[in-house]
């Protein structure tokens, strides 16, 4: 007997294995409830400019895009610090770690995704980017889409049009959020999410 699970319906997905990924935005996703307790966290959004699709005719055929959640942290054993590593493509120095380091100096560089099929807690299957490695020399990168962004949770809220609709009420409440808003500002829903 042969049993399957049913793949999303409505989502174009990306073939597992390694693929060519552009860092294209960074989203400050404040202070979020995980399993070890509250932690600070960053949104990673990319673009694959290899893998396109032709969602409306007359937007011709677009890059995919996927995105990633880690934790504010540069433990050499973090996922920030392993993700950073990758798409710099070399190790950071202690004196980088010590110092902080701007991630929007890794806006628009490419970095190999690793693409792996999972289901989610809706038992829907999902592309869900599982690990970045360096991008090896001479491999061919496409060209990208979309204009590189950050976010940060401010009272201005700069680029918030560009943060993906679910990201957006994952940051409605952070406390930063709550904080930089005074608890004012709804988030609108959206059916023109960028992602």
């Amino acid at each position: 007997m042969k049993i399957q699970m049913e793949k999303s319906k409505d989502r174009v997905m990306l073939p597992e294995g390694s693929h060519v990924a552009v860092l294209v935005g960074l989203v400050d996703l404040g202070t979020q409830e995980t399993f070890y307790g509250p932690k600070k966290q960053i949104g990673f959004l990319f673009e694959f400019p290899n893998k396109k699709h032709t969602f409306r005719e007359e937007d011709g055929p677009v890059s995919l895009s996927r995105s990633v959640i880690v934790t504010s942290s540069l433990n050499q054993k973090s996922t920030l610090c392993k993700y950073v590593v990758a798409i710099k493509g070399k190790q950071l120095a202690k004196s980088e770690m010590e110092s902080g380091i701007d991630l929007s100096e890794l806006l628009g560089k490419a970095t190999l995704a690793t693409i792996v099929h999972r289901p989610g807690k809706d038992e829907q299957v999902y592309d869900n980017i599982t690990g970045l490695s360096i991008m090896p020399e001479g491999l061919p990168c496409g060209e990208v889409t979309s204009d590189p962004f950050v976010f940060e949770i401010s009272a201005q809220l700069k680029n918030w049009d560009k943060v993906p609709e679910w990201m957006q009420k994952k940051i409605a409440e952070s406390p930063e959020y709550k904080s930089a808003k005074g608890n004012g500002h709804v988030v609108e829903d959206t059916e023109d999410a960028p992602f």
